[in-house]
């Protein structure tokens, strides 16, 4: 990503199981966002998985032209880049295929987001939008192949759900016999769907019943559409922006009954004028929208038009602002995950605090040293900076499970934890700093997980190594040395260590550092020598 001065243009990419949107927007400390420029093309990669759920190569190759062409619209604004991949993405088998060939042509990263990460990043993007400070309220987001549910107050979520129910899938399955192509589906076919999505649905409207909100919200093509037939309906003028709409239960449900009547695609479009892509699933995605009303008892509706990727340039901002700050200094989505994560898993906090302040000091060492830490070389990663504090915050916490082979259990935790704010990637580069900081090879990780570059591997290694002496500068859990620092003079390094009182021996430490030490000295193809300061 650029510096942190040229941060306030982002262009953001939601590559969706319906369509692949574009939004380039500036932005400021007020969250005041203006949208630039925009652009958006179906692929429906929801409905291009096969039976082996690979997307087609048909799809593969609309996808990696449209974000192609994305880019290039945005270049003339010069913005950061950040693009996200959801559900079709994320159930693909051949993900690594589609998202090489989109870096390989385009140059864009694209990063796998899971749905509860998604349901966050919709949330802020309807808050960038509607005057929700310091309500609570629902969030709803009806996709193409899953269904985002999210209760949150100034950004402290109450709960967040996914569900695998999107209107491109249930089209495909209940109405078009695993195509869409526009034939006018049986009234008993839409039966089927709507037990079906009923019975999804219940479990999880249940959960959501056991809150309290004061709005609900409903984001996504389905809803502006709604918002859009619902206008025309009551003859109002053009509805050019659905923002702060607002739409009751009955209004929704009888659009429903009108579009079940019709069902065909065709005679939808014809009805209200949509695109032919929308008229072939609005009917499965006003479906899941009626049943979610009636399972809530909501009353009525907020129309949000902004939703994942609007919360993407929020969210990406943040983290070219944060870069440079303190994850302490105020609520942060994502130290506070990392925190909760490290307190379910009862992590010792005063280990973990004096690890994550070794280690970020040596670190900081090397930068100032000018050594190539190989950060910024992958726009869709969090700065090495953001990892090395969630490594070092969680390096213990497979302890929770067994105190044998710990660092395979943190990893284990680590890589299939929800942990708000980060991508499927950084989740597991994470946790595989958290597994090879205590012992191990690297070697092995690019045959196990092949979409890690040789940069990412040489990235890993070096954090690991920082934690790695970093625990060891605290092996008598102590608290006995104030600092470590590394610093370069000539061609030599040299790491100080400052004790907090020169009166107390540091032996036990003081060998352990001098042992572990060896794993940076081969990355660093140099000798590493200590100096201890009083």
């Amino acid at each position: 990503m650029k510096k942190e001065k040229d941060s306030q243009i982002i262009a953001a990419i939601d590559v969706g199981s319906n369509s692949i949107h574009l939004v380039v927007a500036q932005i400021d400390d007020s969250n005041n966002l203006q949208v630039l420029d925009t652009d958006k093309t179906s692929v429906r990669l929801g409905g291009a998985l096969d039976a082996e759920k690979r997307i087609n190569k048909q799809a593969v190759q609309k996808t990696v032209e449209a974000i192609t062409h994305m880019k290039e619209i945005a270049a003339v604004h010069e913005p950061n880049f950040r693009a996200v991949a959801t559900h079709a993405v994320r159930s693909a088998t051949n993900q690594l295929e589609l998202i090489q060939e989109i870096k390989k042509v385009s140059g864009i990263d694209v990063a796998i987001i899971d749905g509860i990460e998604e349901a966050r990043l919709i949330s802020l993007g309807m808050l960038i939008g509607l005057p929700l400070d310091k309500k609570t309220f629902l969030g709803v987001d009806v996709g193409g192949g899953s269904t985002e549910f999210i209760v949150t107050c100034n950004e402290s979520i109450k709960y967040v759900s996914s569900l695998q129910l999107g209107a491109v899938t249930l089209s495909q399955r209940f109405l078009y016999e695993d195509k869409i192509d526009g034939l006018k589906p049986k009234k008993s076919d839409v039966v089927l769907m709507e037990r079906y999505a009923a019975m999804q649905l219940a479990p999880v409207c249940s959960e959501v019943n056991k809150t309290s909100f004061d709005t609900a919200v409903i984001s996504s093509g389905a809803a502006k559409t709604l918002a859009l037939i619902h206008a025309k309906e009551q003859s109002q003028p053009l509805l050019l922006d659905p923002n702060g709409y607002v739409l009751t239960v009955e209004a929704i449900n009888s659009i429903y009954n009108k579009i079940k009547s019709l069902r065909s695609p065709s005679a939808i479009k014809s009805q209200w004028g949509l695109d032919q892509a929308r008229s072939e699933i609005i009917l499965a995605g006003v479906c899941v929208l009626n049943l979610i009303s009636n399972l809530l008892g909501v009353k009525k509706w907020v129309v949000s038009g902004f939703a994942l990727r609007e919360g993407l340039v929020l969210d990406t901002y943040r983290r070219l602002r944060k870069s440079s700050t303190n994850y302490r200094d105020g609520f942060d989505i994502r130290w506070n995950s990392i925190l909760s994560l490290g307190k379910r898993c009862q992590i010792d906090t005063h280990q973990a605090e004096q690890v994550l302040k070794h280690s970020l000091s040596l670190y900081k060492g090397l930068e100032d040293s000018k050594v190539d830490t190989y950060d910024d070389d992958d726009d869709s990663l969090l700065s090495n900076r953001e990892l090395l504090r969630a490594g070092s915050q969680l390096h213990e916490c497979g302890k929770f499970i067994s105190q044998q082979r710990f660092h395979h259990h943190s990893f284990y935790i680590i890589s299939n934890s929800r942990l708000l704010g980060f991508s499927q990637k950084e989740r597991l580069i994470i946790g595989l700093i958290a597994r090879f900081w205590r012992k191990g090879t690297l070697r092995l990780i690019r045959e196990d997980y092949k979409f890690l570059s040789a940069r990412d591997v040489d990235r890993i290694q070096l954090l690991s190594s920082l934690i790695r002496i970093a625990v060891a500068g605290n092996r008598t859990r102590k608290g006995l040395i104030d600092n470590l620092y590394l610093s370069k003079i000539k061609s030599d390094f040299y790491l100080h260590i400052k004790l907090k009182n020169p009166k107390i021996p540091i032996r036990v430490d003081f060998q352990k550092i001098e042992t572990e030490k060896s794993v940076l000295e081969k990355i660093l193809q140099k000798d590493v020598h200590l100096e201890v300061l009083s």
